[in-house]
């Protein structure tokens, strides 16, 4: 071990410049037992004494001629021991104690190393000495942070005008009726909600709120609270994807924290976690990747069902203004989190495996960003590895590229031939099995995650548009049922297909049940059907891994609509009405936001970690719930100051101001 060996080479004394400083070291090991050891008792008490096992790393920066010295054997899974030395001593010094130590080939056969070694890790020893590396702002985090308070400062202004105004409004001299000028344009596709923008009162005649001010109140925190906080006013049974969207968000977050965990933390029983993934509950930590196809299912689901729509009451739609729309509704917040996370985030976090995070966080912001922009880092990446900017980014261009590719086809489907919708959402459905199961064999990849044939899933597979597009084509067909469901109230038919199918649903009781019975069936299916599988990594065959790969995905869409659809129909009223609550529709409101951000708080967060962690299920449970709340607290400002002003601005827009 690292600890035995600096203590052997120090009293055999031959190479290191520091080596008076290390003697004094290795002689005060007895004083660490001492109630309060001092000088180097102190540093020798703050050491790691075996393999992750991190010392003390804030009392070790307190010691007095001491640093902080990280000897790294693995960065992920994190292999290091973390020790409190003589600050005279360089890396070179430790380098020469362990290259030319003749107990360097034993130390990888003690324990635990040699548990270790047995799950196959190239150890690759690195050492790093803590230095303030970031007690100074760059040019990025200036900027970042002179545009973060001047934005807070507009909010703050406009915040106090827009609640003068409110108080004017309440004095009983000055009341007048409500103008109903600035009520909501439509429901917005995106949140499923219907807010008001600027509730004025035409107060006083003396008062017209001029553009400029219109724009400001824009900002305001106080009209923005209060539509983000407040409950709808008409229900739906639309609502009911709002818990979809915060239950998906909820096991997104799940996923991703033991996977931090993972990346970004020192784990006491490293060795052990393999076989922890064994337990049954871990199944349900690695289905994780279904909830983003939750997302993709909704997003096709209302996409469809919101453009035909608009595209038959209306006869035409401005497909400019409703791609600006989409945009609008994702690039600001999303370039705001990643050029707020890839300037500040390095400033945020401290702890003993803070030297290499801003590496593994940003490392190739700087070369890839602007993949971001054109929503293409989910094909553009380096060759050899994930790009290290903003962790789950993939996302957005899946589902942005779905959502333009999807516009023809809508168009031709309303104003050509039902057809068309049917058969082309059908094709691409199984192109996505097709593509995604030859992908499988070719690649050998396995259901589970972790196994070392899946070293370019992600890249090859799980990123890719074509083999994640499946949920999201089954959901724009649910989207046909459910519009024509919805025509069917009316007395109107406008696909006859879609029209029978929703009207079996909605008048067959049996059909209803048979609808849930088969869609909960398949949604366990997918799940548990892994479990024997991370019994043992090479139970499946070829032939089995590649249909899970292939197929998983589809069913999933299909699973969910057969659930889904009887109740947006307004069947099954009471796990409906609790779908309906209130407090999902508020919820949902900050998801977007919430899976943007909890990725950095996350990171941040494990990264952070002063001490070894012991890995378990309880621990995860506890990781799982604190990202969830510190997610949706930050959330709460991004939609006050970057998602609701956007919103308002675009109305202010398209109405002319």
């Amino acid at each position: 071990m690292l600890f035995l060996l600096l203590c052997l080479q120090t009293i055999a004394g031959e190479y290191v410049s520091c080596l008076n400083s290390l003697k004094s070291w290795v002689l005060a090991i007895p004083e660490q037992f001492s109630q309060n050891p001092e000088g180097y008792g102190a540093m020798v008490a703050y050491s790691g004494k075996h393999i992750n096992d991190m010392g003390l790393y804030y009392e070790c920066l307190q010691t007095q001629d001491a640093n902080y010295v990280v000897f790294q054997l693995h960065e992920i899974p994190s292999i290091v021991v973390g020790m409190c030395l003589p600050k005279n001593c360089t890396e070179e010094d430790y380098w020469e104690i362990i290259q030319n130590s003749k107990h360097h080939p034993d130390i990888f056969q003690a324990s635990p190393l040699r548990k270790l070694q047995q799950t196959q890790f190239e150890l690759d020893l690195k050492i790093f000495i803590h230095r303030e590396k970031y007690t100074t702002l760059d040019a990025g985090a200036c900027v970042m942070l002179a545009f973060v308070c001047t934005l807070l400062g507009v909010c703050l202004v406009a915040t106090g005008v827009d609640y003068s105004q409110e108080l004017k409004k309440q004095n009983p001299k000055h009341k007048r009726s409500v103008s109903s000028e600035n009520s909501i344009v439509k429901e917005d596709p995106e949140s499923v909600q219907t807010d008001s923008f600027i509730k004025k009162s035409s107060f006083a005649e003396e008062f017209v709120p001029s553009k400029g001010l219109k724009v400001l109140l824009a900002f305001s925190l106080y009209s923005n609270s209060k539509r983000l906080f407040e409950p709808k006013q008409e229900k739906s049974t639309l609502d009911i994807l709002n818990a979809m969207r915060v239950l998906s968000i909820l096991w997104v977050i799940l996923g991703h924290s033991e996977y931090f965990r993972l990346l970004d933390s020192v784990m006491l029983n490293l060795q052990d976690v393999e076989s922890k993934f064994k337990h049954f509950n871990y199944t349900i930590l690695f289905s994780g990747p279904f909830a983003v196809d939750t997302f993709f299912w909704i997003g096709g689901f209302l996409q469809s069902y919101i453009v035909v729509q608009r595209l038959t009451s209306k006869g035409s739609l401005n497909w400019l203004l409703v791609v600006f729309h989409r945009l609008l509704r994702i690039v600001p917040l999303f370039l705001f989190v990643i050029c707020l996370s890839w300037s500040l985030a390095k400033y945020i976090g401290d702890g003993p495996k803070w030297y290499n995070a801003d590496q593994i966080m940003h490392r190739d912001c700087s070369e890839y960003w602007w993949t971001f922009l054109l929503f293409v880092n989910n094909f553009v990446m380096p060759k050899d590895r994930d790009v290290t900017c903003l962790v789950g980014a993939w996302y957005i261009p899946n589902d942005m590229q779905f959502f333009l590719a999807s516009l023809p086809v809508f168009y031709l489907y309303c104003k050509k031939n039902r057809l068309y919708g049917w058969g082309v959402f059908l094709a691409m459905t199984l192109l996505s099995v097709v593509i995604g199961g030859i992908i499988a064999y070719n690649k050998e990849f396995n259901v589970v995650l972790y196994a070392p044939e899946n070293i370019t899933y992600m890249r090859d597979f799980y990123y890719k548009p074509y083999c994640r597009v499946g949920p999201y084509c089954i959901g724009a067909l649910a989207g046909f049922v459910y519009f024509a469901f919805t025509q069917r109230q009316f007395g109107t038919s406008f696909d006859s297909f879609a029209s029978k199918v929703s009207e079996g649903i909605h008048k067959s009781t049996w059909k209803r049940y048979a609808c849930y019975a088969s869609g909960l069936f398949l949604i366990n299916l997918i799940i548990f059907v892994q479990y024997n599988a991370y019994q043992d990594m090479d139970k499946w065959t070829r032939m089995q891994n590649t249909s899970y790969f292939a197929f998983s995905k589809v069913v999933w869409g299909l699973a969910l609509s057969l659930v889904f659809l009887p109740m947006l129909m307004g069947h099954n009223k009471l796990v409906a009405a609790f779908l309906q609550s209130d407090w999902w529709t508020v919820l949902a409101r900050l998801t977007f936001g919430v899976y943007l951000v909890h990725m950095v708080v996350g990171q941040i967060v494990f990264m952070s970690q002063p001490t070894t962690v012991y890995f378990s299920q309880t621990n995860g449970l506890m990781d799982a719930l604190f990202l969830a709340f510190m997610s949706f607290v930050v959330a709460v400002p991004l939609n006050l100051m970057i998602e609701s002003p956007v919103i308002n601005l675009e109305k202010l827009l398209i109405k002319g101001l």
